[in-house]
């Protein structure tokens, strides 16, 4: 099996977790015979570890079934383990995961396995429907709790990421919105009046134009000088200006 990234995760006796990723925890034997491996401990092994990593993120994580695991136990002694799972283990569904265990320091037995799992967090809902190119304001979302591993990764889950947002696209009322749904809105419009400005090291000229095409911040527009009445292309600086080229 090939991983695209390790994450190892040691576990020692009294079961103080000590990761990599600088995350730990508490886990107990339920029994001072033996240590029991089955889905409940691997399941209980899994959701431990996404959720020591995803909660910074204000999500949840639930493990719905493990398949491949054949129930067996350790004798007395000091158990720990280590984790492995690919860095797609953090967006959800169905995952491979291998797990070494060792008795006193020695190799015991390996676990290999698939995961389901299931990641939750609070996603920007449309109340309403949403035109193309609305502005959309704070009373037209709100956050829903949904198990996002079933969307698109570029899933929004903060409301600040789309208040004063565009719409690019029409958007159905209780729809999930996505960062390719929405974009900043263009500072300057067609029909609207701004300042032309030319200048160098030497020199500085103002006249008024024309906006021929809306752009953003940035963005080369087209522009009538309205005293020469010729089309030129320019940068948008802000919303009344224009730099034109020279």
């Amino acid at each position: 099996m090939i991983l695209k990234k390790i994450f190892l995760v040691s576990f020692t006796l009294n079961f103080i977790i000590t990761l990599s990723l600088t995350v730990s925890g508490i886990a107990k034997s339920e029994s001072p015979d033996k240590f029991v491996v089955d889905e409940e401990k691997v399941i209980a092994i899994l959701e431990d570890f996404l959720k020591s990593n995803l909660e910074k993120q204000n999500r949840s994580v639930k493990v719905t079934e493990v398949r491949g695991v054949k129930k067996f136990s350790l004798p007395p002694g000091d158990v720990s383990w280590d984790l492995r799972v690919s860095e797609r283990f953090f967006q959800g569904g169905s995952i491979p995961v291998a797990l070494t265990f060792y008795l006193n320091g020695r190799k015991a037995q390996e676990v290999h396995c698939q995961a389901q799992v299931e990641i939750y967090a609070w996603v920007v809902v449309a109340k309403n429907y949403l035109p193309k190119h609305q502005i959309i304001r704070e009373s037209d979302i709100h956050l829903v709790y949904r198990q996002i591993n079933k969307y698109p990764a570029d899933v929004l889950t903060e409301i600040k990421e789309v208040i004063g947002k565009r719409t690019n696209l029409h958007i159905n009322a209780w729809e999930v919105l996505r960062k390719s749904m929405v974009e900043e809105p263009p500072l300057v419009k067609k029909g609207d009046y701004v300042t032309l400005l030319a200048e160098n090291e030497g020199f500085r000229i103002t006249t008024v134009g024309e906006v021929r095409e809306e752009g953003r911040q940035g963005d080369r527009v087209k522009v009538l000088n309205i005293s020469s009445k010729k089309e030129i292309y320019g940068r948008v600086l802000d919303s009344q200006t224009v730099q034109v080229d020279f």
